[in-house]
């Protein structure tokens, strides 16, 4: 494998290039928070890692699959891993995030959606 050292000024150069651009610099996907684009510049970086990190059940499942979920409703490619969830339970909590989109004032509750996942809300089954 071939390395190629590059100098800071390079580096410089290129990213100055990009950003006097027409086409303006580094492409940014919004996260579907408004607040939190602001805070950030707009949104996520393109070729950038954003870890997410915090103490357990403070929403980062939330925050990640609904910055996914922007990114797809765009017209975006999202890749989701997690080491912590199943998929039935990813697959629960975007349920429940579309639900609320759907109808915010009547919308089922992420235990309630859970309960029909797991055929225990007494129903006939399906989602619907």
């Amino acid at each position: 494998m071939d390395f190629k050292l590059t100098s800071m000024s390079a580096v410089l150069e290129r990213a100055d290039g990009r950003l006097r651009s027409p086409e303006g610099g580094a492409r940014l996907w919004p996260t579907g928070f408004p607040l939190l684009d602001e805070a950030i510049g707009g949104g996520f970086r393109a070729g950038t890692l954003n870890l997410l990190g915090g103490p357990q059940g403070q929403g980062k499942t939330f925050l990640a699959l609904q910055a996914a979920r922007a990114a797809v409703k765009a017209g975006r490619s999202a890749v989701f891993f997690s080491y912590e969830l199943e998929a039935d339970a990813l697959v629960q909590r975007l349920v429940a995030m579309e639900a609320g989109e759907l109808d915010p004032f009547d919308a089922p509750s992420l235990n309630q959606i859970r309960s029909i996942f797991e055929g225990t809300d007494g129903g006939a089954g399906g989602l619907i």
